[in-house]
């Protein structure tokens, strides 16, 4: 069975490290396999690239990936696409995190819920 890994930095890994997670997920699964005595072998295609964002993604696939074959493909972005300049400063307690207060209206919320 081969699985595609595909993703940017996070499925290449570290440089630092000899595997990256796509490498040990089969190493697993066969060992798994081994173990009971199940009929296959997994093997990785590791589609992954650096520097790297979501359009870039599907060139990946349709001209790397899909020629090759690939049995189940699992895609993991991290967050390269973050737009800091959509980021708002909040408030929210670890009971009710969905009563979110941004900053901006932190004192009048605080003060209300204080009446």
């Amino acid at each position: 069975m081969r699985i595609g890994f595909l993703g940017a930095s996070t499925t290449v890994n570290s440089h630092f490290y000899p595997y990256s997670y796509p490498e040990f997920v089969v190493g697993w699964l066969n060992l798994w396999a081994a173990a009971h005595r199940k009929d296959v072998r997994f093997e990785v295609l590791n589609a992954g690239r650096e520097s790297v964002n979501s359009n870039d993604i599907e060139a990946i696939v349709r001209e790397e990936a899909l020629p090759l074959s690939p049995d189940l493909v699992f895609y993991y972005e991290g967050g390269n696409q973050l737009d800091l300049s959509t980021v708002v400063p909040s408030l929210a307690g670890p009971a009710r995190p969905q009563d979110r207060v941004t900053l901006e209206t932190a004192r009048a919320a605080f003060r209300g819920a204080l009446d």
